[in-house]
């Protein structure tokens, strides 16, 4: 994994602990679920694969990895709660 991608699913898995409530012990989880959601918005296109970036090149405003994140049209929270209970049933 590249070190922009690990450092977006980081973003992000810091985020949903967040928004959880700063549990302890859920770490796993949050990372977990981080990566289900990242690679969900990539395979909707929600958002560039960041696999596709040049290694050596600055991301773009917006990209994944980049300091400016959009606010996605979707919310990637329900997103991924959605995708968890299909594959639960």
């Amino acid at each position: 994994m590249q070190g922009k991608t690990i450092d977006r699913i980081r973003q992000w898995a810091e985020q949903i602990w967040e928004l959880a409530g700063r549990p302890e012990g859920q770490h796993e989880e949050h990372w977990t679920q981080a990566e289900a959601e990242i690679a969900a918005s990539v395979a909707y296109g929600l958002e560039p694969d960041p696999r596709d970036a040049d290694p050596d090149a600055d991301l773009p405003a917006g990209a994944p990895g980049s300091a400016q994140q959009p606010t996605p049209d979707v919310d990637l929270h329900d997103l991924s709660q959605n995708i968890t209970s299909k594959t639960q049933a």
